[in-house]
């Protein structure tokens, strides 16, 4: 997960991260292929927080799945809320 470094975290006006779908995958280190990439930006420590609130939502296989085949955004949405 991309995140912004911390000595550029006062750069950051919100906090929050963006959920990147790739349906047909995007290759990634060594012959991997990435289907979701998550990137978050936040203010002070506010990465940790999300961080481990997206690491717990991701480590759902079937919903991951689900999410990397969505085909609109109300549906992607709906899954993650």
């Amino acid at each position: 997960m991309p995140h912004i470094n911390r000595r550029d975290s006062a750069l950051v006006r919100k906090s929050g991260f963006h959920i990147l779908q790739f349906p047909d995958g995007v290759k990634w280190d060594n012959g991997h292929v990435a289907f979701l990439v998550v990137v978050v930006a936040a203010q002070d420590n506010e990465h940790l927080e999300i961080l481990s609130g997206l690491a717990a939502l991701l480590d759902d296989e079937l919903l991951v799945d689900r999410l990397s085949k969505t085909t609109t955004a109300a549906e992607f949405i709906k899954l993650i809320s």
